[in-house]
C-alpha cells in the first residue's frame, strides 16, 4: 500500500493483481481541483461517496 498527501488530497493505493485496474481511497478536505474540473482520459471510474457531495459529468449527463 502506498500513501500520498498533497493540497488537501489524501490518497491510499491498494495493490491488486491486475494490469487494467487499481483501487484507491481518496479523501478530500478541500475542493478538487481548486477551479475548473478534473478529467480522467485513461480509465473508467467508480465513485463511492461516504460524506459530502460530488458532481459527476459525462457529456450531457450529470
Amino acid at each position: 500500500m502506498s500513501s500520498r498527501i498533497k493540497n488537501g488530497v489524501r490518497a491510499k493505493d491498494f495493490p491488486i493483481d491486475s494490469t487494467r485496474s487499481n483501487i484507491s481511497k481518496i479523501e478530500l478536505t478541500t475542493r478538487y481541483p481548486e477551479t475548473g474540473y478534473a478529467l480522467n482520459t485513461k480509465s473508467e471510474m467508480v465513485v463511492y461517496v461516504l460524506e459530502g457531495k460530488v458532481v459527476l459529468d459525462r457529456g450531457k449527463k450529470h
